[in-house]
């Protein structure tokens, strides 16, 4: 079992918004933990790690991100989720949105 340990394609620069130094409170540690994330220092920067499956491999990669990547992240997986809501609308059963408990 091999295990490839460093930071990926990633950390990707913040959108204008958090580059900008919007006042964002982000995810708290104690979120991010419970997501699967460690908390690390890269360079004296807080970075959050967690190790993800290599899509068509078994190997395993380390991604670390700051809370203000990983915040911008949820907000552009929200928003193409809200797009595709409104581009593919799916019938929930009377449901407006998407059809979960949320």
């Amino acid at each position: 079992m091999a295990l490839s340990i460093g930071c990926a394609d990633r950390p990707r620069a913040p959108p204008p918004s958090v580059a900008a130094g919007a006042p964002s409170p982000g995810p708290s540690d104690a979120e991010l933990r419970a997501r699967g994330y460690r908390p690390a220092s890269i360079n004296g920067t807080r970075v959050y790690c967690r190790s993800e499956a290599v899509t068509g491999t078994s190997f395993r990669s380390t991604v670390c991100l700051t809370a203000a990547q990983l915040q911008a992240e949820q907000q552009q997986t929200r928003a193409a989720l809200d797009t595709m809501d409104r581009v593919h609308p799916i019938d929930c059963g009377g449901q407006q949105g998407r059809c979960s408990s949320q």
